[in-house]
């Protein structure tokens, strides 16, 4: 298990309308997306993005529309747990009365890099008042720590002695380099592994100035149109040789 956990907002002043929406339509794609839950909203795929809008619609021009958060899921916990940690993470957060989506990502090629894409809508379903206080100073530190306790807790039933620590690995006293969480470009060197195992070798690749050269590329496509060209010149000749001695 490492910790991972990114937290940022959209807000009807900062991004263009629409961006909650579009957001729910990307974390929610087909081929990335395995599980969906939500609470006080619609799940659907289309539904979730026509709410976000009008939620939107509503606030006033400077609000606070959503605040995302993306966190890695530990691998030692299965699915049907990573479901129950979730939801009791968010409990946590939003009391049961702010409505939240979370998008499980762990498929293809999230098999070995599960995490879960996290929409916030900081609203009471009631009164409309802030409920997590997400825009307050220090409210990312607070989802760190709430993180860090709901895994931990979630390891330690389930009989690991794994543990995961918000802070930072100098903070830890730890001299070593922070694991990586893979994120978007997590397979662009897989990618190019492959593709050079693909190569053919040096003795059967084409010559270098075919893949690399045009100038020497466009030379040599001149001296095969000079080629024709002659050969074309030599059957004409040939056939004009023919009627002439026909004619005689």
């Amino acid at each position: 298990a490492i910790f991972s956990l990114h937290h940022a907002s959209i807000g009807r002043s900062t991004h263009p309308a629409g961006t909650a929406a579009a957001h729910a339509r990307y974390i929610t794609r087909y081929s990335a997306a395995g599980v969906v839950m939500g609470e006080h909203l619609p799940t659907g795929r289309k539904a979730v993005q026509h709410w976000l809008n009008r939620q939107e619609q509503q606030d006033r021009k400077n609000a606070r529309v959503v605040d995302k958060i993306m966190v890695a899921l530990p691998l030692e916990l299965p699915s049907p747990q990573w479901q129950v940690l979730i939801r009791v993470y968010l409990h946590k957060i939003t009391k049961g009365r702010a409505a939240w989506l979370a998008v499980i990502h762990h498929q293809g090629e999230d098999q070995f890099n599960p995490h879960v894409h996290i929409l916030i809508r900081d609203r009471d379903i009631d009164t409309r008042e802030r409920v997590a206080r997400l825009s307050e100073k220090g409210s990312t530190g607070r989802l760190r720590q709430l993180w860090e306790d709901t895994v931990n807790e979630a390891l330690e039933q389930a009989g690991y002695k794994t543990r995961i620590d918000h802070r930072s690995l100098k903070d830890q006293g730890i001299d070593r380099k922070p694991q990586r969480h893979r994120g978007p470009c997590r397979n662009t060197d897989r990618t190019a592994e492959k593709f050079n195992s693909l190569a053919p070798p040096e003795s059967a690749a084409s010559p270098p100035y075919q893949r690399y050269y045009p100038a020497q590329r466009q030379a040599q496509k001149a001296g095969k149109s000079a080629l024709i060209h002659s050969l074309r010149e030599r059957v004409r000749g040939s056939f004009s040789g023919r009627q002439k001695a026909f004619g005689k």
